[in-house]
């Protein structure tokens, strides 16, 4: 393809490293993040070698990868904790202030306030993918097919993902009017 202007490495040199390491590095990814994760990753990783300034003190590729690798995971998992800690606290924070509103109201006012924020806490719970579908489906009105041509998935993967989202509302719910 030719010289990468900013730093010397070749995009076919960066092509045949990654036909090279691809395998290696992602089974490294896997040992922390689940396959998704795991291959943005390393994709990431190998578009900021093209973007790395010295290709001299790039003494071994492999050991850089490796390293970058990990280093990468590793920061994605401490990001991933904080963002958990995030949603969770601002949940409880959400929940505490229904129960301060609820306070005083009808039982049948409260019970549907407490459905609506067990509603909105279970999706929030979605991994992100899940949850964005659930959200264009269900509270934007998009169909499968805007929603699968929008973020470029397969319209069965939509429907699964749906399914999936609907699944796990339903065993909450069975849950909450079971208390």
């Amino acid at each position: 393809m030719g010289e990468n202007e900013k730093t010397g490495f070749t995009s076919a040199w960066v092509e045949d490293l990654y036909d090279l390491h691809y395998e290696e590095m992602y089974l490294v990814a896997r040992r922390y993040l689940n396959r998704e994760e795991a291959r943005d990753i390393v994709q990431d990783v190998f578009l900021k070698l093209l973007e790395k300034n010295d290709p001299e003190n790039l003494s071994s590729a492999r050991a850089y990868l490796y390293r970058t690798v990990i280093n990468t995971c590793l920061n994605h998992l401490k990001h991933k904790k904080v963002e958990e800690e995030y949603a969770l606290a601002f949940r409880i924070r959400l929940l505490e202030e229904e129960k301060k509103k609820m306070e005083g109201e009808s039982d049948a006012r409260v019970l549907e306030k407490e459905l609506l924020m067990l509603i909105r806490t279970t999706v929030a719970s979605f991994p992100e993918k899940n949850r964005r579908i659930f959200e264009m489906s269900r509270y934007e009105g998009y169909s499968h097919q805007e929603i699968a041509d929008e973020l470029g998935i397969s319209v069965r993967t939509v429907e699964t993902q749906i399914y999936r989202a609907l699944k796990s509302l339903q065993k909450n719910l069975k849950d909450f009017m079971r208390s």
